[in-house]
């Protein structure tokens, strides 16, 4: 059986979710076709691998079955023994009263409430069936954080290389950056982010170590440090780093052990190394600095 899946716009939402599951769970049973008219690259190729995909020009399409997506529609010419609309929303909270379809066979709504409204609304009668989950595909998400001033020189340009590289290298990865700064430094660095979703500026927060726990690693790539309480607060909660080599980092990371040492350029930028070779039973022992600290304060 051939069944056309037809969405005007394909955009990541809930209808493109319908479609790729949609797809996913029928394209070994039917021979399925998807037709668009325009759309993001990403989720148009996402599809691929699940059905055949053409866009519309207005070509003659036959069909057994025609499933239109959303209520959003072009000018085509698909012939189907079957037409069935999806209804993913509340018509009526979205006041769409002119929707009157004289191609249409069954009206498919995704939830009970929906269907209510569509028959309050429109005085039209659906079934509903709860759109399909698709069974998930899940991998490894990299999650990295960094607690620091967001400036130059500590390192907000290094941030933007890493994570364009990381990026760049399919690693999955998420990483929140815990600071404030200049309001030029932040906008220039989020500006060289603008296509690398996965960092989010979080802000300021005074307790970052609640945060820093869920991480696979505190990252600081600073030009040098005295005192970094960031690495030394990861360390203490037993979370791996990745710093650069500045000045006597080697005194508190260990290249391999608790932690990445990076050069400054990134040179020594290794992706696969830092998903695959994360540093476990890492514990800082700050015994000895209190101790100290206890010798000078005796008279």
């Amino acid at each position: 059986m051939q069944i056309v899946l037809y969405d005007k716009i394909v955009r990541i939402g809930g209808v493109y979710t319908f479609d790729l599951n949609f797809a996913k769970h029928f394209h070994k049973e039917h021979d399925l076709l998807y037709v668009y008219e325009a759309g993001d690259p990403p989720q148009i190729e996402g599809i691929r691998k699940y059905a055949t995909i053409i866009k519309n020009t207005g070509q003659p399409i036959e069909c057994d079955i025609c499933i239109y997506s959303s209520l959003t529609r072009g000018g085509h010419k698909i012939k189907a023994k079957k037409y069935i609309q999806m209804l993913h929303a509340d018509l009526a909270f979205w006041n769409i009263k002119k929707y009157k379809p004289t191609d249409v066979d069954l009206h498919i709504a995704v939830g009970q409430s929906v269907a209510d409204s569509f028959k309050e609304h429109n005085g039209m009668d659906s079934i509903v069936i709860p759109n399909l989950l698709a069974k998930p595909e899940l991998s490894k998400v990299l999650r990295l954080v960094t607690a620091s001033r967001l400036s130059k020189g500590k390192g907000i340009g290094r941030i933007v290389k890493m994570a364009k590289a990381l990026r760049a290298n399919g690693v999955k990865f998420i990483w929140e950056l815990y600071g404030r700064g200049s309001k030029i430094s932040l906008n220039d660095m989020l500006y060289d982010l603008t296509y690398v979703p996965e960092v989010i500026h979080m802000g300021e927060h005074s307790d970052v170590q609640n945060y820093m726990q869920y991480a696979d690693y505190i990252v600081q790539l600073s030009d040098s440090e005295g005192f970094c309480y960031s690495i030394h607060e990861a360390l203490q909660i037993g979370k791996p780093v990745i710093v650069t080599r500045w000045q006597g980092v080697e005194k508190v990371v260990e290249d391999g052990v608790n932690g990445h040492i990076l050069e400054m350029d990134l040179s020594n930028l290794d992706t696969d190394k830092i998903c695959n070779s994360i540093p476990k039973n890492v514990k800082l022992d700050l015994s000895e600095n209190t101790q100290q600290w206890g010798e000078v304060l005796k008279i």
